[in-house]
């Protein structure tokens, strides 16, 4: 088959938290495809992960404000014609578009790949300029913000009725997109889908104690507070218990207040953001993952989890939410346990279930499957890229 040129535009490269486009970056080069890599934000340890495979371009120190911008921004004052700027975001919308428009064309791609909404949004001008397609990938926040702001919803319809292909990671989003655009033919389910070749080397052995650990970052959607709240009903009954939580944000500080407030400073550890692979490590000895994944106070609802998906691949119990796309991976009493959002006291009793009798529950999970695309993610974007080609 012949090489797909393909401008890949995201928000973010960043360590640890590339894994998710590092992992499709490369499924798509190996795939036999050529990747040139736009990036609003770039760590050094992301810049390393991406020049080991493709081409790439850092566009957040050309993206940054000058002083007199951010003093225009922050007071809304007219300085240089920055009158029409009404928040840091739109100046940063209008201001990308003028940067990454030339440097993404003078790559002549084939097609752009926009993961997350707010790119494709802000790149569907320049795929109708340059005639390729565009294939947009929504994730969650991007997709749920369109109920709460009706400027940004007239910009996903805009991208709705072009026709480009969308991608979203489940049928819960699926409905979203119908809801938010009132349009959804153009709409593709392809499910997330773990890295195995990252955990077929790990040997899963349960930890001696007891042992919950939650991956993710510590922000309003995943809930960590809820999540103490639970282990708090855990350590009751098991004493013993230790709860591993792998991850950093805004939540933190008030994470660490309430473990001191309860009194678990030695049953908590909170190990912070580490490299995807010690993440996977610490997973690999749970007797049980948990994640309270809720709708945030601005909207913003999960996706689907990778780090559910790892740890069902690994056959770990899940307790996990009814949120957004998590039962289409978590099949209650089946590979898990999924309660209300917020029902911290059914989180903890689920987890006691769990960590009472680990192997009985690792034994009734040994048959559940993974929900994934019958060709397998990353062939069936490649497919879809082709198809849209004229390719396949």
């Amino acid at each position: 088959m012949p090489a797909i040129k393909i401008a890949y535009c995201c928000t973010d490269f960043l360590a640890p938290s590339s894994t998710f486009v590092r992992d499709l970056a490369s499924g798509l080069h190996q795939e036999g495809n050529e990747i040139h890599l736009f990036a609003r934000h770039m760590d050094p340890i992301g810049k390393k992960i991406a020049k080991d495979f493709m081409s790439f371009e850092d566009l957040s120190i050309q993206s940054q404000p000058s002083l007199l911008e951010r003093i225009a921004i922050q007071s809304n004052t007219c300085i240089g014609g920055l009158s029409k700027i009404h928040s840091y975001q739109n100046w940063l919308q209008k201001k990308y578009e003028r940067i990454a428009y030339p440097i993404i064309s003078k790559t002549n791609p084939d097609i752009i790949y926009a993961d997350y909404g707010t790119e494709g949004a802000a790149l569907l001008a320049l795929a109708n300029r340059l005639k390729v397609p565009l294939v947009t990938h929504f994730h969650g926040y991007d997709l749920t913000f369109c109920l709460n702001s009706e400027r940004y919803r007239k910009r996903m319809t805009a991208l709705a009725k072009s026709g480009h292909p969308i991608i979203v990671p489940s049928n819960h989003l699926k409905r979203l997109f119908r809801i938010a655009t009132g349009r959804s033919d153009a709409t593709h389910v392809i499910p997330y889908e773990p890295n195995l070749s990252g955990l077929s080397s790990l040997s899963r052995e349960r930890a001696s104690r007891p042992t919950v650990v939650a991956l993710g970052r510590l922000t309003g959607k995943k809930n960590p507070l809820a999540l103490i709240e639970s282990f708090r009903i855990v350590v009751k009954e098991i004493p013993d218990a230790v709860l591993e939580i792998v991850g950093d944000g805004p939540e933190r500080r008030i994470v660490e207040e309430r473990i001191c407030d309860a009194g678990m400073q030695d049953r908590v550890v909170l190990h912070g953001a580490l490299e995807h692979s010690s993440a996977l490590k610490i997973l690999s000895k749970a007797w049980a993952f948990a994640q309270h994944s809720v709708t945030g106070l601005n909207g913003d609802q999960e996706g689907l989890p990778i780090a559910i998906l790892e740890s069902l691949a690994l056959k770990i119990p899940v307790v996990s939410t009814i949120h957004s796309g998590i039962p289409e991976s978590v099949i209650d009493q089946t590979n898990g346990f999924l309660v209300n959002e917020h029902d911290y006291e059914s989180m903890g009793r689920r987890l006691i279930e769990v960590l009472q009798q680990p192997d009985i529950f690792e034994e009734s999970f040994q048959s559940a499957q993974l929900p994934r695309h019958p060709e397998g993610r990353i062939k069936a974007i490649d497919a879809l890229m082709r198809e849209h080609l004229g390719l396949s």
